[in-house]
């Protein structure tokens, strides 16, 4: 087959936007009536932050509820950002049987899918810190579930800036996996690794960011013989003098095979990826390479599978579903 030109290419658009197929996907300005929702939850929101930036809860609280109301009647999907800005209030306030009845409303269980959906884009992390707060309020159940939701969604894209080493770690039997036997400060120490990857978490009312700089003391505080927030630290900073202690660290404490394949593992895709720099005579730079093992490992666990029984106790049903 010859090669298309430039000509060749403009006449296959042109041709392409005159297709009724084409017509079908053209732009279509945005309902009016949706966009003033949208704007006065975002101002309630806003409204409701304010009031508990100066210390006023229930008026926070009262704000937030009014944005809820709002958001109730969006059409064109599931939506709930406001129920999550009432849940962290609540959270904030230290009101934790009324913030799980807020994170509740946060996800829906769609039955099409066997699995819970999310009101909102980048919901992994605000999905742990409802793991977190099942654990501690004496929900085990609940929370390994809500975490194993979480963990089924992490890094869809196999990005190793986010997951250099693959997380593998769940509190039940499982080949795949490194199993833990559950404890509430075990679990939030594995759901805080997923904050760190994800990049820490943001407080919307100060303003101020946890990173992951902060987090990882929790985490190594919660589970000190933990490995893997060593050999995460090493793969953080792979060129600094840093990384041998750190990698050393983390296979002296590596307990199960899989613990110690997953050190392995990063060594060896470390030196290959310093070999490949050699190799081209380029200056360090982070390895960019998809991170598959993490994602295709968790996709084998048994225990991953969504417990529906569990889930619809800590969500709603999908609205229309």
């Amino acid at each position: 087959m010859r090669q298309l030109n430039c000509q060749h290419l403009v006449m296959l658009a042109v041709l392409a936007l005159a297709s009724p197929a084409a017509a079908q996907q053209r732009y279509f300005p945005p309902d009016p009536a949706e966009v003033a929702k949208e704007a006065r939850i975002s101002e309630l929101i806003g409204q409701g932050h304010q009031e508990e930036r100066i210390g006023n809860v229930p008026a926070a609280i009262a704000k937030l509820q009014d944005a809820c109301v709002v958001e109730a009647t969006r059409s064109g999907g599931f939506f709930s950002w406001a129920r999550l800005m009432l849940a962290r209030t609540y959270l904030r306030a230290g009101r934790d049987a009324e913030a799980i009845e807020a994170y509740k409303h946060v996800f829906a269980w769609n039955s099409a899918k066997g699995d819970l959906e999310p009101g909102f884009g980048d919901f992994v992390k605000y999905a742990m810190e409802f793991a977190i707060l099942l654990a501690k309020t004496g929900r085990p159940q609940e929370a390994k579930a809500m975490y194993y939701f979480g963990l089924r969604n992490f890094n869809p894209f196999k990005e190793r800036p986010i997951e250099p080493i693959p997380f593998l770690t769940v509190f039940a039997p499982e080949e795949e996996g490194e199993s833990w036997e559950y404890t509430p400060e075990r679990l939030e120490a594995a759901a805080l690794m997923i904050q760190i990857m994800e990049g820490g978490m943001l407080n919307r009312v100060t303003h101020e960011e946890t990173s992951a700089v902060q987090l990882a003391p929790r985490v190594r505080e919660l589970a000190p013989d933990w490995f893997y927030p060593y050999l995460y630290r090493a793969a953080q900073g792979w060129n600094s003098e840093q990384t041998s202690s750190d990698l050393a660290l983390a296979q002296a404490l590596a307990r199960t095979s899989v613990e110690r394949e997953v050190v392995e593992l990063y060594r060896r895709q470390l030196a290959e990826h310093k070999a490949l720099l050699e190799a081209a005579d380029l200056a360090p730079s982070s390895d960019l390479r998809p991170m598959k093992e993490g994602a295709e490992r968790r996709a084998r666990m048994q225990c991953l599978r969504p417990n529906e029984q569990v889930l619809r106790r800590i969500s709603i049903d999908l609205p229309g579903g």
